[in-house]
């Protein structure tokens, strides 16, 4: 419970540094031969902690199949509650390595009729909101993935001195 505690405590601390998160752009996709008005957001994670943190995300909002058509991950007709209440059509897909990711996301009221800030700027910034809230997400989830490294090691070392002591108490008898 004690390190529980501490651990909390770290995060706690170490949550101003996300505050310099990177901003949401508009741009255009390229969703197999067409391109598409939609958004990216370039992290400094790793790809695979950000892919999962979303599909994560995705599923915690009750989206649970997503469909894999020309590089992206599709949830057609769906509401996600963190952009809107009305049901739209997402796509996203993310690019990049262990220490730079980008994803691209896009959102469609259907028929190809894709959210921009020129035809619905609240939902825009709803996405970009979304998109930002996900860099927090990742970054928090790889704190915690290296504490629990650290604590795993501090049990693997504490595991080993006890082992030690047992050793050297069966000697002294």
């Amino acid at each position: 419970m004690n390190r529980i505690y501490r651990l909390l405590i770290l995060i706690t601390l170490t949550l101003p540094s996300f505050a310099h998160a990177q901003e949401a752009k508009e741009t255009m996709l390229k969703k197999g031969k067409e391109h598409i008005p939609g958004y990216t957001i370039k992290l400094r994670h790793s790809r695979s902690l950000t892919a999962a943190t979303l599909k994560e995300t995705m599923q915690e909002a009750g989206l649970k199949k997503a469909k894999h058509k020309k590089g992206f991950y599709t949830y057609k007709g769906v509401v996600l509650m963190a952009i809107s209440s009305s049901k739209q059509d997402y796509y996203y897909k993310v690019t990049g390595n262990k220490r730079k990711t980008t994803v691209h996301f896009a959102v469609s009221k259907g028929y190809d009729n894709y959210v921009t800030s020129a035809n619905d700027s609240h939902l825009s910034m709803s996405i970009s909101g979304f998109l930002t809230e996900l860099n927090n997400k990742v970054g928090v989830k790889e704190q915690l993935n290296q504490k629990q490294t650290e604590l795993d090691e501090i049990e693997k070392e504490k595991a080993r001195k006890q082992a030690e002591i047992d050793k050297l108490q069966k000697q002294t008898r």
